[in-house]
């Protein structure tokens, strides 16, 4: 299959899903609490996101170095290649607070933290 019918199919069915599972999430992530509802909703749509995208495009992902992720909150600062990153955070820091990129500085609260 060349790359952009994969690339087609891929987006037809991440679109599809997430106008779907948009609209479950709203009928019923309410009911649970802050961190049910982060895992109910973006955990499980980033999980069939990269699923999908393995299914579809075959994009893998490895990991090395996950023994030096702390396991209590911290700050991570990413250098973004892609949205695709973007993505795949979600499963590794859970739940995420506050993202931010070069156009956060403009943020007079950001700007500040961003230089330090």
């Amino acid at each position: 299959m060349n790359s952009s019918l994969r690339a087609c199919v891929f987006y037809l069915g991440y679109a599809s899903f997430t106008i779907a599972w948009g609209a479950v999430s709203i009928l019923v992530a309410w009911l649970a609490p802050y961190r049910g509802r982060f895992h109910f909703i973006i955990g499980t749509w980033t999980n069939f996101s990269l699923f999908w995208l393995r299914l579809t495009c075959g994009v893998g992902v490895r990991i090395i170095g996950a023994e030096h992720i702390p396991e209590s909150p911290c700050i991570v600062l990413v250098r973004h290649e892609s949205t695709w990153e973007v993505v795949f955070l979600q499963t590794l820091f859970a739940p995420r607070q506050l993202s931010s990129n070069a156009n956060s500085s403009g943020f007079p609260f950001l700007a500040g933290l961003l230089r330090s």
